[in-house]
């Protein structure tokens, strides 16, 4: 495998210790390790899989495939049968593919929203700093698809098996998805996915736009003593993109390479958001605690959308990226809206 430089992502890291304002910005990613930490909406770039650049795959002789990425040149099977999945686990599951192994969390296990398609998965620990490559070597994949934070670990997989590194979505979650799938040979399947998903969130939109007009809306999330306004990282390509509402004004000062921002109580009084998507997770007692806290202080209540009864708590995360993640997040949206 012959290796590029990541040319299109270094100027951004460049980035990170920007501040807005008196707004600290932080590059937050859940669950990540702190290779993770980018910015959400990498230039456009001709490096493939990076992008609106797809990859370039060009069929060989032998009956194999030649791929170009963000990482070099590898050499795949024509029709890989054993595929594991390190990031892109909702995207194969949406093109009709079922990954042999898949990266999650050994406590935990995989995302509630996939972990019933993956009953027959075998689950590869990301979470002590890199995928457990024993795990990952003894499911004996013969196609490895990694994403772009595990750049660190090529060649332990390509010692494997041969490894495609992708760019994380984001912004250009369309084009990732037809990448996956054309690695997986399900081109068509992603087509007809997409499709569907459109139609899908034009309807949602419709939707929360008739509800909201031209009103802002926030999503915001409930940690012990601060809270999380999200910009234009996790679903903010969806919320921001897609459906196209109104972001407040924190969020547009943060800019679209932004993923979020960290607001005090007081910080709050900056919001002037005229929705709220309040987000909270309902298994975790101090998170239902700081909710009830937050809540019935005098100075949530002094905000606009507290003030207009349009908040709107969510007992779970509105932060993924996929494209089932997406249905499930339309699908809650559907939920608030429709019946507020």
């Amino acid at each position: 495998m012959t290796t590029r430089p990541l040319r299109a992502l270094t100027p951004l890291v460049a980035l990170a210790a920007l501040v807005a304002g008196a707004i600290v910005v932080v590059r937050f990613v859940e669950a990540q390790p702190a290779a993770a930490q980018r910015h959400t909406r990498a230039p456009d770039s001709p490096i493939p899989g990076t992008g609106r650049t797809p990859l370039a795959i060009t069929p060989l002789a032998d009956g194999r495939r030649a791929v170009e990425h963000v990482q070099g040149t590898s050499i795949i099977p024509a029709h890989p049968r054993r595929i594991a999945s390190l990031g892109w686990t909702d995207e194969l599951l949406a093109a009709g593919v079922t990954p042999i192994a898949a990266g999650g969390s050994g406590a935990t296990g995989f995302e509630p929203h996939l972990a019933d398609r993956l009953r027959d998965t075998i689950l590869i620990d990301n979470t002590s700093g890199g995928p457990d490559l024993e795990t990952l070597a003894a499911a004996r994949p013969d196609l490895i698809i990694a994403v772009w934070y595990w750049q660190g670990n090529q060649a332990q997989f390509e010692a494997i098996a041969p490894t495609i590194v992708l760019q994380p979505p984001h912004w250009f979650w369309r084009e990732r998805f037809l990448d996956v799938a054309a690695l997986a040979g399900a081109t068509e399947a992603a087509h007809q996915t997409l499709a569907k998903l459109d139609r899908r969130i034009a309807e949602v939109r419709a939707l929360i736009h008739r509800r909201v007009g031209e009103g802002s809306v926030a999503m915001l999330r409930v940690f012990a003593r601060e809270y999380r306004l999200y910009g234009h990282g996790y679903s903010g390509p969806l919320l921001y993109g897609d459906l196209a509402l109104r972001p407040p004004t924190l969020v547009r000062e943060l800019g679209e390479d932004r993923d979020a921002t960290r607001l005090s109580l007081e910080g709050l009084t900056a919001l002037d958001a005229d929705h709220i998507l309040l987000m909270y997770e309902d298994r975790v007692p101090i998170s239902r605690h700081e909710l009830a806290r937050l809540l019935a202080h005098p100075v949530w209540q002094t905000l606009p959308a507290a003030r207009a009864g349009h908040v709107y708590p969510v007992p779970d995360l509105l932060m993924r990226g996929g494209i089932i993640s997406r249905e499930v997040v339309l699908q809650r949206l559907e939920e608030i809206f429709g019946g507020a």
